[in-house]
């Protein structure tokens, strides 16, 4: 209202005060449906996104325009019970807003339905994925930036060669390193966080995904040639409990280096630094609860 009356004042001189009503009642119309959708996305979702409040008024027209009201509405009250949905809506409205018609399709076909209402997928794509794939779309793997995509839940490319599902303590190094030698640009990245490492994987042929990677894991296509290593739980346990990583701060150049006048004494060696215990310095029995929840796959413990 104060909006209006501004806007008013500053063009009283072209008879604005004449049309003061209509437009405090073109903006009560507007506020009521407005109140109408944010009552509407509270009830399906637990909380709501600061930035939908930011985006509504960036696109006042969108959502003050009957036509598009009732057909987000109807979207809204379709996936009502999918709140993982409406949750990637509701953070990328700006970008739903811009590609309506698009993505209205998309989460209304049978399809959607099928591979991820249905499955109660946890991150569902915000994109038709087979359409992603074909360079003559509008919105297609190429055109989106890798770091959105992530945002959007777009699942990764049909592209792999293979896919090595790492499992902590099973050979992993020998593994990486064998692959290293016979692939000339296999993907190394297992240890990076899951969205850094999901921009790169938008790029390549090969993949590595780490266990406990679960959204790279849901996002993955679901035709692959998977590679994984499987080793007994106890042998695990054993492997992580003795795993030895280094302390940067103990470490010197002249420790790797040693030849006949290196002088040796105890400095020389430093104190095993255990990665998974607790004290890096001294393993306890305890170390084993932490390793068992961190690195042991979740099929294994259910059995």
């Amino acid at each position: 209202m104060g909006e209006i009356l501004i806007k008013t004042h500053k063009n009283w001189y072209k008879g604005s005060y004449l049309f003061l009503l209509k437009e405090f009642k073109q903006a009560k119309n507007n506020y009521t449906s407005i109140k109408e959708l944010l009552d509407t996305l509270n009830l399906y979702t637990t909380s709501l996104n600061p930035n939908v409040y930011e985006n509504i008024l960036n696109h006042i027209d969108f959502f003050t325009n009957k036509s598009y009201q009732e057909k987000l509405h109807k979207l809204i009250n379709l996936h009502k019970d999918y709140e993982s949905l409406i949750s990637v809506i509701l953070n990328n409205l700006s970008f739903v807003i811009k590609h309506f018609e698009i993505i209205n399709e998309w989460l209304s076909s049978n399809d959607f339905k099928i591979r991820y209402k249905d499955e109660n997928h946890p991150y569902p794509s915000l994109l038709d994925p087979n359409k992603l794939k074909d360079i003559n779309e509008e919105l297609n793997y190429h055109t989106i930036d890798a770091n959105f995509a992530w945002e959007l839940n777009l699942p990764l490319p049909d592209n792999y060669e293979f896919v090595w599902f790492f499992n902590s303590c099973s050979g992993s190094i020998t593994t990486l390193t064998f692959f290293n030698i016979l692939i000339r640009k296999f993907d190394n990245l297992v240890w990076l966080d899951q969205k850094s490492h999901y921009n790169f994987l938008m790029k390549l042929k090969t993949a590595s995904i780490h266990q406990r990677h679960y959204r790279l894991l849901y996002l993955l296509p679901c035709n692959i040639n998977l590679i994984y290593i499987a080793r007994d739980p106890i042998s695990i346990i054993k492997h992580a409990l003795n795993h030895i990583g280094y302390d940067p701060s103990r470490i010197y150049y002249g420790m790797k280096e040693i030849n006949l006048s290196t002088h040796i004494n105890s400095s020389l060696f430093h104190k095993p630094y255990y990665i998974h215990a607790k004290d890096p310095y001294k393993i306890e029995v305890s170390d084993v609860d932490k390793i068992i929840l961190n690195l042991i796959p979740i099929k294994d413990l259910k059995s």
